[in-house]
């Protein structure tokens, strides 16, 4: 996916997407990405047009689909990546 396609997507809008991929892609095989800590509080605004809409829900498939990674809200409400799959077990 090009990174132009990501011009409405709040949560990207967040983040320097190139620097991501690269932790991603660095990432140590027995940890996670944290890329966004207390997820709840610090997650994008939505209007309630876009609420209604599940933008919230779009913007993290897209953002997702972007990184090449599944994006999990943990248990510590966190937004991450776990690119190796350790939250599996």
């Amino acid at each position: 996916m090009d990174e132009s396609k990501l011009a409405n997507n709040k949560l990207a809008q967040m983040f320097n997407l190139p620097e991501l991929k690269k932790q991603i892609d660095e990432c140590p095989k027995n940890e996670v990405v944290i890329l966004l800590p207390h997820y709840s509080i610090n997650k994008p605004k939505y209007t309630k047009e876009e609420s209604e809409n599940e933008a919230e829900f779009w913007d993290l498939d897209e953002l997702g689909e972007y990184l090449d990674a599944f994006l999990i809200v943990s248990d510590f409400d966190d937004l991450i990546v776990d690119p190796r799959g350790i939250t599996n077990y």
